[in-house]
């Protein structure tokens, strides 16, 4: 789910995909034995997180499945946009790669994604 969010997250990012999954987990242990193994830089009084190596989060990315990609970027485009009355996007950390404008990532991201799962149809015309 974090490597969903991007390079950096915060555990709410976790909460909000957890709760959009309809799952109630305390990942707070699984968070500290990846810190850790240094998979991940962090901790959890300051709620940030960052994965160790880009290499890291673009294979735990990848080997995650389309569909769970599509729904998690789907959960935090939605907490981001004004349209629907959620909070803003949070404010990127310094070297976050989506130039500073997760809605639009997670939208672009979603739209791919969708397109890819189904080329023969308009479902990649997502809607918020």
């Amino acid at each position: 789910m974090a490597a969903v969010a991007g390079r950096d997250f915060t555990t709410a990012d976790i909460a909000l995909l957890l709760d959009s999954d309809g799952r109630d987990v305390d990942f707070a242990p699984a968070l500290d034995c990846l810190r850790r193994a240094r998979f991940l830089t962090g901790n959890r009084l300051s709620g940030w997180y960052s994965f160790a190596q880009a290499f890291s989060r673009d294979t735990t990315y990848e080997l995650t499945a389309k569909r769970s990609r599509l729904r998690w970027h789907l959960a935090l485009a939605r907490r981001g946009n004004p349209a629907t009355g959620a909070a803003s996007a949070r404010t990127p950390t310094p070297g976050e790669h989506v130039d500073g404008n997760l809605l639009v990532y997670h939208l672009e991201s979603a739209a791919l994604l969708s397109r890819e799962l189904h080329p023969h149809s308009q479902a990649w015309r997502i809607g918020l």
